[in-house]
């Protein structure tokens, strides 16, 4: 049986309509919440906009000590982002995806290093590589970072802010 405020909402509205959410809005929560570096957990990056993944993306890998650069709204040649350290250069394809990813976006990135002049070529996703794909990388220079490791960086810089808020827990010298 439906709640007396769901009976009122017209057939077709948005998800969430009976919450006042709209999906405009849900995106500028979830960009909002990356712009101050709130870090998401794998649920909200699953439905974030493709834009701020990128987003997320970048900024995770400047906590990994990258500098971070060309973030564009449009990808150029299959590269989303170039990240540097040391003497590497790096061209970041950032895939969200409900499907497993194929080796088009592994060909596409690798392409793009080279026309970056990149050492190497890296595509993140939230999602997984299809075999094809993990096959084709393994003859590149093409680092692939799956769900799994996107979960690992993720709880890294979770745990990094909260290290950073809190300082760490230890014995102390009374």
């Amino acid at each position: 049986m439906a709640s007396q405020d769901s009976a009122k909402i017209p057939r077709g509205s948005p998800r969430g309509a009976s919450l006042g959410i709209t999906t405009c809005a849900l995106a500028e929560t979830v960009t909002n919440a990356v712009s101050s570096n709130i870090v998401p957990d794998m649920a909200t990056v699953d439905v974030m906009p493709g834009l701020t993944f990128e987003k997320l993306v970048g900024s995770l890998l400047k906590q990994q000590g990258y500098e971070v650069g060309n973030m564009r709204a449009s990808s150029d040649y299959g590269v989303d982002i170039i990240i540097n350290k040391d003497k590497e250069r790096i061209a970041v394809q950032v895939k969200r995806s409900k499907n497993k990813i194929a080796r088009k976006a592994i060909s596409d990135a690798v392409a793009g290093m080279k026309y970056y002049n990149c050492t190497k070529a890296m595509v993140v996703t939230n999602s997984e590589f299809t075999e094809d794909a993990r096959e084709f990388a393994r003859g590149t220079e093409c680092i692939l970072i799956d769900r799994t490791i996107l979960q690992q960086w993720l709880d890294s810089s979770k745990h990094a802010q909260s290290v950073a808020a809190f300082g760490t827990i230890g014995p102390t010298n009374n």
